[in-house]
Parts: structure tokens; sequence; C-alpha cells
């Protein structure tokens, strides 16, 4: 007779049933480590005795090591001068940013202003030309004294930290100062001449103190220490001492790439300017205004390469204005004797050709 399949199974099944309760039985014979470890831990048994013990079963794998006590008040201390350090620091950093705000758009100011001065050989222009190069020297000051606001801001901190917050501003300022030193001077502003310039801004006045509302026991708490403080400073005064006080003015140190990339954009306010001369009836000064484009040109085509990264994109623009004033001053050499009563019909046909610059980007 042949085995049957079931009845195999069945006696496998009991064979390993067996083999399980007779480990079973040993195991219960045995001591486990709960339970060794709650005989350590005291009077609990098992899981209960690995818990309730201190160095037992569970209970041992559960304990940590002790952590940072929050409670602490030299930690508490600590932490707070820390959050009191971060706060400070942004906060000056976005009073810079505002400042900066400010002084672009006063520049701008400027620089409109000086866009509507008048060329410099028309005779009957001279007092208008004089007025407007007086405003902007006036309005200038004003940019001065937001310059002093931001020097304040940085005199105890380190200047590198929070130069990225105004920089914009700094470099808006430099093209409005460039623009009006060309205009009375017909020269480049040197980085020496704007530093200068500088080393003597006015220092603004300190704002006045806010005084906060505070219950009656604090204040009569901080009358006591007026008092003590008081009694103090009388001892002091008894002795001779010299009391430090600011300054009159302050510096405002200007970096080397915010002065390359300032000068960089006064290319785009002359082409500008060589416009509205031409539309005045002024045929010298955009031949005067396209060489000294082209001095500043070739000058900053050496730093191609080696200047800083937004350097490439201002020098493109640079290029731009350069051919915008060449074919200005090829309109007016050109085709200047077609229209001698009416130089802005001739400013009307410079598109004619074809779409300019920005147009074909």
């Amino acid at each position: 007779r042949f085995p049957c399949r079931c009845t195999e199974t069945m006696e496998g099944d009991e064979v390993a049933s067996d083999r399980k309760r007779k480990s079973v039985e040993e195991g219960a014979a045995r001591p486990s480590k709960m339970m060794r470890g709650g005989g350590r831990g005291g009077r609990g048994g098992g899981r209960g005795g690995g818990r309730g013990g201190g160095r037992g079963g569970k209970g041992q794998r559960e304990q940590r090591e002790p952590g940072w006590d929050v409670t602490n008040p030299l930690i508490k201390k600590e932490f707070t001068a820390h959050m009191k350090q971060l706060d400070a620091k942004h906060d000056r950093r976005e009073r810079l940013v505002k400042l900066s705000r400010d002084v672009t758009i006063a520049s701008k100011r400027v620089i409109f202003l000086l866009l509507r001065c008048p060329p410099n050989n028309v005779e009957s222009s001279a007092v208008r030309r004089a007025e407007v190069l007086d405003e902007g020297n006036e309005k200038m000051a004003e940019v001065h004294l937001l310059l002093g606001e931001i020097a304040c801001e940085l005199e105890k901190d380190d200047y590198w930290k929070f130069t990225r917050a105004f920089t914009a501003g700094m470099q808006e300022f430099i093209e409005a100062a460039s623009l009006l030193e060309y205009l009375q001077h017909g020269r480049m502003l040197t980085y020496e001449k704007l530093q200068s310039d500088l080393d003597t801004l006015p220092r603004p006045s300190p704002p006045p103190e806010f005084t906060e509302h505070v219950a009656p026991a604090e204040e009569a708490a901080a009358d006591e220490g007026k008092e003590a403080a008081a009694a103090v400073s009388d001892d002091a005064a008894a002795a001779p001492m010299e009391a430090d006080q600011p300054s009159a003015t302050i510096r405002m140190p200007v970096t080397l790439i915010d002065y390359v990339l300032g000068i960089s954009d006064l290319t785009g306010e002359l082409m500008r300017y060589a416009i509205n001369c031409v539309g005045g009836g002024d045929r010298k000064t955009p031949f005067d205004v396209l060489e000294f484009v082209r001095d500043m040109e070739n000058g900053f085509n050496l730093l191609l390469g080696c200047g800083p990264r937004e350097a490439h994109k201002k020098f493109r623009v640079m290029s731009q204005s350069r051919n915008k004033i060449e074919q200005a001053c090829y309109r007016l050499q050109v085709r200047g004797g077609e229209f001698p009563d009416s130089a802005a019909r001739l400013m009307d046909n410079l598109d004619d050709d074809g779409p300019g610059d920005d147009d074909r980007m």
C-alpha cells in the first residue's frame, strides 16, 4: 500500500508542534532577561519589573541621557541674547534697504532735473543752465543727508556684512554725481574726488527717545534706580573726565565695484542728453559727448573678463548707447544741411531705416 499525502502532512505538523512545545517549556524553565532585570530593579516581575526596575529589561533600553534643561536660567539668558542680536541685525538690514531706496529715488530726481539742462553753447539759455545746475547741487545735498544716515548705521558694525543692502542706491547716486560733474566741468568724476566728497558728510541728528508706559511698581523701581545712578554720576563728576562726543561729520566709504558699476550707467544718461541737445539746435555738444563715451568704452573694454558679475550686462548697454549717439551724429553731419532750421524733424527720422538695438534684442 502506498502512503497517503494527507497522512504525511498531518504527521509533519505533529512533529513541528511537539518541537515548538518543547522549546516553550525549556524557555519557561530558564530565567529570562526581563525577569533578571525585574529582580535587579526591585519588586516588579517580568515586563512590569523591567519598567519598574531602574536597570532591568526594557526599562534599561528606554532610559536616555538627560537633555538640556530649557528652564535653566543660564541657557535661557544665552539664547535670549542671541535672539536679540539676530533681531538687531535684521532690523539694521531692513533700515539700510529702505534708505537705499530713498537714495535711489532722490538720485533719479537729480538725473531727471539735469537732463533738462539746456546746451552750454546757447547764450540765451546760460541763465537757465546755471539755475538747473544750482538746483541739482541742492538736491545732491539732500542725497548726502541720506548717505549720512547709512554711514551712521554702519559706523559700529561690519561694513561688508551689509554692503548688498545698499549697493543699488550707491550706484544710482554715483551715476547722478558723475552726470553733474560732466555737465559742470565736462570731465569724469574720479574715485578720489567722489570719496573726498563723502568723507565729510553731515551727521544726522539722533531720533528722539521713545518713552514707554510702565506700571506703577516698575515706575517706583525705576525712580530708585535713577536716584542711585544720579548719586554715582555725582561722584564721577567730581573727578575730571572728558566726555566723548561724536563729530559733526561722518565718512561713507565707497567700494571700487560700486564706483565702476555706477559710472558705467552714465553712458545711458549722456545718450539722452545728446539727443536732447540735437533737438534743441545744438550741433556741437553731441559730438563732444560721443568722443567722451568712446573714451569711456575703450577704458571699460580693459575690464572685460575680470570685472564684477554685473559688469557684462552694463558694458553691453554702454555699447548700445554709444551706437545710438553715433547714429544721431551721423544724421546730424550728413543730413543736417537738409533741415537747417528744424532739428526736431531730423530727429524724427532717426529710426526710419529700421528697428533700433532695443527692438532687435
